[in-house]
Order: C-alpha cells, then sequence, then structure tokens
C-alpha cells in the first residue's frame, strides 16, 4: 500500500473514531484550545482530498504521533508501520 494510502485510511480511522469533523475542529481552535489532530484541519484536509499534495515529514509525524501510530525514519523519510 502507499503511505498516502494508509495516512489517509488512518486519519479517516481516527476522526470517526473520536467523532470529529471539520466544523468540530475548527470550533475546539477557536475555543482556545489545541487543535484535536494536532496539526490544522485546512492540513487535514488537504491530505485527504489533494492529490497532488505533499505533507512535510514534520506534518506526518505530528499527525502519527497524535494518533498514536508507529514510525519510523528512513533517509528523512517517514515510514508507517503497519500490522
Amino acid at each position: 500500500m502507499r503511505q498516502r494510502t494508509v495516512l489517509r485510511r488512518l486519519i479517516k480511522a481516527y476522526m470517526k473514531q473520536n467523532k470529529l469533523n471539520t466544523y468540530l475542529c475548527r470550533k475546539i481552535v477557536k475555543s482556545g484550545r489545541q487543535s484535536p489532530m494536532g496539526i490544522g484541519i485546512n492540513t487535514v484536509n488537504k491530505i485527504l482530498l489533494d492529490n497532488s499534495y505533499h505533507p512535510t515529514p514534520l506534518v506526518v509525524k505530528t499527525l502519527l504521533k497524535k494518533m498514536g501510530v508507529k514510525y519510523t525514519l528512513d533517509c528523512g523519510q517517514v515510514q508507517i508501520c503497519t500490522p
């Protein structure tokens, strides 16, 4: 599986599990709390919807840490450890 496909699947599962959507994420951030995804919802939507968007390794690491997914770094690239 491609990394992009795995990352999208993990994000969708995390959002479903925590009952999150764009509206709720924006409302949480507006109330002064940290983003529930660890990064901005615009970036999350870009990852999910835009095939030409390539997130930086820092963004991917932040997302994976927030979701509790194990990963490794290989030559500066994030490799998702899937079961």
